[in-house]
C-alpha cells in the first residue's frame, strides 16, 4: 500500500479555484509513474490511498472526511477495485463523534497549537525538517508549485500587457510575470531559511502566497 499525505490550504483563493480533483488525480498519476519500471505489468501497480489534509471543509457539506473510491455510475455497490482511494480531511470538523486525540490533530493542524504528546511529537518533527539545510520537496510537489508560480506569471503578465495597451506587452508581461514570481520564491526561500519571521518577509513585499509556497519547500 502506498500512502500519500498532503496538506491544504486555501491561501485566500476559491475552493474551486484549488481544482483538488484534478489535483488528486495528478498525485495518483504521479505515484502510477514513478512505481512502474518500462515493461512492467500493470498488475504490478500497487494499491494507493492519497489523503489530502485541508484546513477548510473541502466540499461544504460539514462531513469529518469525504472518501472517494470507483463505482458503477449504473449500480454503485459493483466497485472497480483499481486499489485507489483519495481521501479528503476536513480539519474545522468539531462533531462530538471525534476522538479527542483527532480533535487535538485537527486544532494543531489549523492552529500549530500543540496540546497532547502526539502533536507535541509532529511539532518537533517539523521545526527539525525545516532546520535541515538539506530538505527538498519531492519532485512531484515541485511540479504542482511550479504549475501554481506559472499560472499565476501569466496572470500577472496579461494584466500588465493590457495596461500598457500594446500587443508585445503581453507577450513580455507573461515572462517577466513568471520570471518575476520564480524571483520572489527563491527570495522567500533564502529568508525563511536565514530564519526571519513572517511578519518580516510579508512586509519586504512577499505575498503571502508565495510566502506559504515557500515554507513548503523550505
Amino acid at each position: 500500500m502506498i500512502y500519500d499525505a498532503e496538506m491544504q490550504n486555501l491561501n485566500k483563493k476559491s475552493l474551486k479555484s484549488l481544482h483538488l480533483g484534478r489535483r488528486s488525480r495528478f498525485y495518483q498519476a504521479s505515484i502510477d509513474t514513478d512505481w512502474m519500471n518500462k515493461g512492467d505489468p500493470y498488475w504490478y501497480l500497487p494499491n494507493s490511498k492519497i489523503m489530502f489534509i485541508c484546513t477548510f471543509d473541502p466540499f461544504k457539506e460539514g462531513l469529518a472526511r469525504y472518501t472517494f473510491r470507483e463505482w458503477c455510475k449504473e449500480k454503485k455497490d459493483i466497485l472497480l477495485n483499481d486499489g485507489t482511494e483519495k481521501i479528503f480531511y476536513n480539519c474545522t470538523y468539531k462533531g462530538e463523534d471525534l476522538p479527542e486525540a483527532i480533535k487535538n490533530l485537527y486544532e494543531y493542524i489549523r492552529t500549530g497549537s500543540a496540546n497532547d504528546s502526539l502533536t507535541k511529537h509532529i511539532d518537533n518533527a517539523v521545526i527539525t525538517a525545516r532546520n535541515k539545510e538539506e530538505w527538498r520537496s519531492m519532485y512531484m510537489k515541485e511540479q504542482a508549485i511550479f504549475m501554481e508560480l506559472k499560472a499565476e506569471g501569466i496572470e500577472q503578465g496579461i494584466k500588465q500587457g493590457i495596461r500598457q495597451g500594446i500587443s508585445q506587452g503581453i507577450s513580455q508581461g507573461i515572462s517577466q510575470g513568471i520570471s518575476q514570481g520564480q524571483n520572489k520564491l527563491v527570495e522567500a526561500v533564502e529568508r525563511i531559511r536565514n530564519g526571519e519571521s513572517r511578519e518580516v518577509i510579508l512586509e519586504s513585499g512577499i505575498d503571502e502566497h508565495t510566502y506559504e509556497l515557500a515554507m513548503s519547500i523550505s
